[in-house]
């Protein structure tokens, strides 16, 4: 009996996450400093303050939320005028897919699981030299794995 209880709790505080990348070929561009943009976040405090706390060793955040419905800028307008700011040498672009527009077959046995699309670009010539997408079965966005998938493709120290 404890042991079922014990293998309920430990399923229950472990989510299950999974990313799939790419990494643009050839010479990667080194930073330090990033701009974190959040688009349609649910809890963009809970959610940067959850970012800064996960952003490894010797790297630096700027995070700043982006709605695309209220804002008058496209979203490379309001990443060159946020960036003004931070002075980051690459830009991490987070999207909260909604529900409606999900890939069935990508999220096929994760449940209801949460979508996210990931665009890492250098700076300030927007580049994308990285991308992902992650399902999850929280809504929170996946801090964590993030930036150890960014280590273990090679983009991160």
């Amino acid at each position: 009996m404890l042991r079922s209880l014990f293998a309920l709790i430990l399923l229950g505080l472990t989510s299950c996450v999974q990313i799939q990348s790419n990494t643009r070929s050839g010479q990667l561009p080194s930073f330090r400093k990033m701009l974190v943009v959040l688009e349609r976040p649910q809890d963009e405090v809970r959610e940067s303050r959850q970012l800064l706390k996960e952003c490894p060793e010797g790297y630096t955040l700027c995070t700043v939320s982006y709605h695309p419905t209220l804002s008058f800028e496209d979203l490379p307008e309001f990443v060159r005028k946020q960036n003004e700011a931070c002075q980051a040498q690459a830009t991490l672009i987070i999207t909260r897919i909604p529900f409606a527009a999900r890939d069935y077959a990508y999220t096929a046995g994760h449940g209801t699981g949460y979508t996210f699309q990931l665009e890492l670009q250098s700076l300030p010539d927007a580049l994308p030299i990285w991308k992902a997408r992650i399902a999850s079965q929280t809504e929170k966005i996946p801090a964590r794995a993030i930036f150890r998938k960014l280590q273990q493709d090679g983009l991160l120290r």
